[in-house]
């Protein structure tokens, strides 16, 4: 899971594929000297840590997609009260909706689906590490709930763990029924969001006690 773990060759070679999405580079039609090029190293010394273009995608996409966990995980912890935690888990998803030109879905979309899971379920150590990290999380808030007596203590933790995951994907996907309006920035949609919001605040209150 975590990023530290590779080297700065690799670190180079992932920035090197997202420098060349920004240049709007069609990934299906970049070579690897392409993107050796755009990471300034040799061709050569990219096949020192990668063994062909698909699995330095398929590593870029998952470097990328926990970059953005920690940075989501970062905000989490940094707001204050429970409401205002869960607030915040909303706002990342309204972005992560919003931005469809962040590293992780231009590299989604440039890969086949079978691709993706084909190479995720071999990351099994990763996938765990992830899972921990989220569960903890929510784990974190729903202790703070209980604190603040917005909730009731929960015995059993899947439970509220996926009260919590149901929450937040109602949440998208109300959003993405209005995805043209969510996209387009709507006169008054603003508005509306914060009553999806609060909505979902209040769907999880209510499962919670």
């Amino acid at each position: 899971m975590e990023n530290n773990v590779h080297s700065e060759k690799e670190v180079m070679v992932f920035n090197g594929v997202t420098k060349l999405m920004n240049e709007g580079v069609s990934l299906d039609s970049v070579k690897v000297a392409d993107i050796a090029k755009a990471a300034g190293i040799g061709k050569g010394t990219i096949y020192d840590y990668f063994s062909s273009k698909e699995e330095i995608l398929l590593r870029a996409l998952l470097y990328n997609m926990n970059t953005e966990l920690s940075a989501a995980l970062k905000k989490i912890n940094a707001a204050e009260g429970f409401k205002g935690k869960f607030y915040t888990v909303l706002d990342i998803t309204e972005n992560h909706i919003r931005d469809y030109n962040s590293s992780t879905s231009k590299l989604a979309y440039n890969l086949s689906p079978y691709q993706i899971s084909g190479f995720l379920s071999r990351d099994m150590e990763g996938a765990a590490a992830r899972k921990k990290l989220i569960s903890d999380t929510i784990e974190i808030i729903a202790a703070l709930g209980v604190k603040e007596g917005i909730i009731k203590v929960q015995e059993d933790k899947e439970y509220q763990a996926a009260v919590f995951i149901s929450a937040v994907l109602g949440f998208e996907n109300t959003l993405r029924c209005c995805k043209n309006e969510v996209m387009d920035n709507n006169e008054g949609l603003s508005d509306k969001i914060e009553e999806k919001k609060y909505r979902a605040y209040k769907l999880l209150v209510k499962a919670l006690n």
